[in-house]
């Protein structure tokens, strides 16, 4: 696997095509896309976290950090999470939830939600790794950031 880089913000109009791709990957509907104004909102609004094969410029997996301010504090909810099949395996997950931490704190944000489908074991044994507390059936992780 070739090296892989993992940045803020730095996805551009051109790779709308690979953005829409994990989105596909990640709903099951080979429709989704993502247009160019809603890579615009997000990225005005919300912190995109790219995974980037520094060979290609391939963008292989992708988090999305939401921002919520509300009067007793600043939360962040976690959404969008999904790496390419073929660069599974290899740490790329937890390097982009680390990341995605890290900006939550440089942020202020001292609480993450994130929801996970039951069907994502892999997935949702990372986030516990990662500190975030499961909770019960509805499938909702939180982690406490200081």
């Amino acid at each position: 696997m070739n090296h892989i880089g993992i940045g803020e913000n730095i996805a551009v109009e051109a790779d709308l095509t690979q953005l829409s791709i994990l989105l596909q990957r990640l709903t099951n509907d080979p429709q989704k896309t993502l247009s160019r104004k809603g890579l615009q909102r997000v990225l005005r609004n919300s912190s995109l976290i790219t995974a980037f094969d520094e060979q290609s410029g391939l963008i292989v997996g992708m988090v999305t950090l939401i921002p919520s301010i509300q009067p007793n504090g600043c939360f962040g909810n976690i959404e969008d999470v999904c790496i390419l099949e073929d660069y599974e395996g290899h740490g790329l997950f937890s390097k982009m939830l680390k990341l995605t931490c890290d900006i939550a704190r440089r942020e202020g944000i001292t609480k993450l939600r994130l929801t996970s489908n039951s069907s994502r074991e892999r997935a949702r044994a990372i986030y516990e790794q990662l500190g975030f507390t499961y909770h019960g059936e509805t499938g909702k992780f939180t982690m406490i950031i200081s």
